[in-house]
């Protein structure tokens, strides 16, 4: 910048992210989770990659710092750490 600023871009880390997390493809939504849904374990298939899991979760709290529209959402995930 011209006048001595500096101009951070996370965007480049987040287009990695979907890569890493094979979700490069998924189209952006306005809201990130409804409020009102209730996440449970009952009925799903664990997720196979648990560091994967893990690791994408922990890089979604980074982001969370620049994007605070997805705080809920990650928030939610990180309850299921100890078992994906």
């Amino acid at each position: 910048m011209s006048n001595g600023g500096l101009y951070l871009s996370h965007s480049k880390y987040i287009k990695e992210l979907l890569q890493h997390a094979n979700m490069h493809k998924a189209k952006p939504q306005p809201t990130p989770m409804a409020s009102f849904l209730h996440l449970t374990q009952d009925g799903s298939t664990a997720f196979e990659d648990h560091t994967l899991y893990r690791s994408i979760v922990g890089a979604l709290q980074y982001v969370t710092i620049i994007r605070p529209k997805i705080a809920y959402s990650v928030n939610k995930v990180c309850q299921y750490m100890h078992q994906p």
